[in-house]
């Protein structure tokens, strides 16, 4: 699950009718700027926006159990501040799985100042 504030999205690019965030148009843009921007599958993902809030939740097509052991020693590395470290593991998981949820939440994060 990824959490982000609709007030740090740059929304000045988007088009006049899709600018308020608590419009259905908005809703519809995020969820496609996710499938066209991230490789998420659309029967995969579930955009919830309350008040300022938008709450992305999505599961895994299949299980990979290497992939979740380096993803955690990553998250350990990065907690203890070993940041290149962590950045060589994370982006040789993001080659290897680029759909995979824990990537696309961290270039969502990313670039959600970026938004379109």
């Amino acid at each position: 699950m990824l959490v982000i504030k609709a007030s740090d999205i740059d929304v000045s690019s988007l088009p006049e009718d899709k600018r308020d965030i608590k419009s259905r148009a908005f809703k519809d843009d995020v969820y496609d700027h996710l499938l066209k921007n991230y490789g998420v599958s659309g029967e995969n993902i579930i955009v919830h926006i309350q008040n300022d809030i938008i709450t992305i939740e999505w599961s895994p097509q299949e299980k990979d159990e290497y992939f979740d052991a380096e993803f955690q020693r990553a998250m350990r590395l990065l907690r203890d501040g070993k940041l290149e470290e962590a950045r060589f593991i994370l982006e040789d998981l993001a080659f290897r799985s680029p759909k995979d949820p824990n990537i696309v939440g961290i270039k969502i994060k990313e670039n959600c100042m970026d938004y379109h």
